[in-house]
């Protein structure tokens, strides 16, 4: 339950009636006492009395006490049942808060979860109130202008008490708070509010021309906090030559405890940033370096920096008629890249195949590396002792290797003056705007396909046909032998040869191969002259 509860009217008329009835009863018990309490505060040598001294010490005795007790009981309250408070200064304030929301002066109570502010109907008061922000959070605090008037000197005097008392915060607008429990000037108001957790935002059917004037369209996502502390690359110049232009990023591999291997030297940072690099690595001596250790890992843990979240709230850009939050900014941001990137490309370099155009990857990379470079980013110099450039594919001991002190980039960009750090983003499937161009993409893809096809079926045909050649050649061979072979038989009778002729004949026949060449009833022809020279052979010998 939280401070700002909405109000109920019944609740409270049954707590001022509570209250009335029990000093009407206190008064009811201790009348004498007090009408003799009274009368020494009205002259103190009554107190000689000591009727009159006994009743003015019992008074003051169950107001001392009923006082004592009552700050003990709030005192547990407010540590414990509250807020989440975490030492005794923030006990305190929760007291001071109690007993304004008890005199119905309190301001807003107000949750921040993830972001988002959670209140309540109650929480448009305008009076001294309290935020509690969890730790997925950070918010931002702005104070208005008080109306003009006597009334504000006494405002600006009681605000000095509290100062005094501990019990508010020196005049300051605005201000940034991160995760834990905020407590609200008089006139203060939440100018915004910030996720640290990585956020993703994705815009749908970004539309861009490429270089020969197809409009295409595909899905733009990005990925962005500003709840980590910017990536670090590892710099240094490639060849001999130590200019702006010839500062690289170079990436390492472990290959074992002692020893690195470089594994790519990479042209990734643009020229502002390596302008920036080379001045300020030309002001480094060589105490400001230090033997090779390994970077830390990245922290997926939110942390809360109050200069990012204050430029991230306050850092706004227009479009059209209206404010962008700083959550809608890397996205666009991608999406403006992404349609400079396409202005570059003819569409069919898009999707050629074979090996000859990079494709739609090259262009992927592209864009995460001119996003990411648009956001925060820091970097650390590497060099070899022996002043020697470094080579590819050469594996390195640490000892050889020193490196300087990791420092931010501070060029001016758009992401970067707002505190964003972009993790990745990438763009979906490229398509044409207009159906007819990707039918006729389409069919200028197939166009190639169906060629190889029919020259490989013709190709194929051709093969077919020359081992049927062969075949045919080579049983018409054996065909001619096997005859001669009959024919060349002197002792046997015309009958016999003629049935040995259709045998031949039927056994050729059979072949498959040879086969699919003859009409489907040829051995069945066979067979029956086989059985008709037969039948006139037995009856030439009856």
């Amino acid at each position: 339950m939280y401070l700002g509860e909405p109000n109920r009217k019944n609740r409270v008329l049954l707590i001022i009636g509570l209250v009335v009835f029990l000093i009407f009863l206190f008064i009811i018990s201790f009348e004498k006492e007090l009408k003799f309490f009274l009368e020494v505060l009205g002259d103190f040598g009554k107190l000689n009395d000591p009727e009159r001294r006994i009743a003015f010490f019992i008074v003051l005795y169950n107001l001392a006490g009923f006082v004592l007790i009552g700050f003990i009981y709030v005192w547990m309250i407010s540590a414990q049942a509250i807020l989440p408070v975490q030492n005794a200064k923030e006990i305190w304030r929760t007291i001071w808060r109690l007993m304004l929301y008890i005199l119905r002066l309190h301001g807003p109570a107000v949750f921040v979860k993830d972001g988002k502010v959670i209140s309540t109907r109650e929480d448009v008061r305008n009076g001294p109130g309290v935020i509690v922000v969890d730790f997925n959070s950070a918010v931002v605090l702005e104070e208005t202008v008080p109306p003009p008037g006597i009334g504000r000197a006494f405002e600006d005097f009681f605000h000095q008490v509290q100062m005094l008392l501990g019990l508010a915060d020196r005049p300051q607008s605005p201000r940034v708070f991160g995760p834990g429990i905020v407590f609200m000037r008089k006139r203060e108001r939440i100018r915004g509010t910030v996720d640290l957790r990585r956020q993703f935002r994705v815009i749908r059917g970004v539309t861009a021309y490429t270089r020969d004037g197809i409009e295409v369209y595909a899905n733009v996502n990005c990925i962005f906090t500003i709840g980590q502390p910017p990536d670090v690359v590892e710099v240094t110049y490639e060849g001999k030559e130590q200019d702006a232009d010839h500062l690289r990023v170079v990436r390492f591999e472990q290959v074992n405890r002692d020893y690195l291997r470089l594994v790519a030297i990479e042209d990734e940072l643009e020229r502002n940033d390596r302008r920036e690099i080379h001045h300020v690595s030309h002001g480094l001596s060589d105490r400001d370096f230090k033997p090779y250790t390994p970077l830390p890992p990245v922290s997926n843990q939110p942390e809360f920096d109050r200069d990012r979240v204050f430029a991230a709230v306050f850092a706004q850009a227009r479009s059209e008629d209206r404010l962008l939050t700083w959550t809608e900014l890397p996205a666009r941001f991608a999406a403006s890249v992404f349609r400079e990137i396409l202005s570059q490309v003819r569409f069919d370099e898009l999707y050629q195949l074979h090996g000859r155009s990079p494709g739609v990857s090259i262009y992927r990379a592209r864009l995460r590396q001119t996003v990411r470079n648009n956001g925060l980013l820091s970097y650390r110099m590497v060099f070899l002792k022996n002043g020697e450039p470094f080579q590819r594919r050469r594996v390195y001991h640490v000892s050889e290797i020193i490196v300087s002190e990791v420092f931010p980039l501070m060029t001016p960009k758009l992401l970067r003056d707002r505190g964003i750090k972009v993790i990745s983003s990438n763009f979906g499937d490229i398509n044409p705007v207009n159906e007819a161009i990707y039918h006729h993409r389409l069919e200028s893809w197939r166009a190639p396909w169906q060629r190889d096809t029919a020259i490989r079926a013709a190709s194929l045909e051709l093969e077919a046909m020359r081992v049927m050649g062969r075949a045919r050649a080579k049983a018409q061979v054996d065909l001619a032998t096997h005859l001669k072979e009959i024919f060349d038989s002197k002792d046997l009778t015309d009958e016999v040869v003629a049935v040995r002729l259709l045998r031949a004949l039927e056994s050729s026949a059979s072949d498959p191969k040879t086969r699919q060449l003859l009409p489907p009833h040829t051995v069945e022809i066979l067979r029956l002259l086989q059985g008709r020279i037969g039948e006139g052979g037995l009856e030439g010998r009856k």
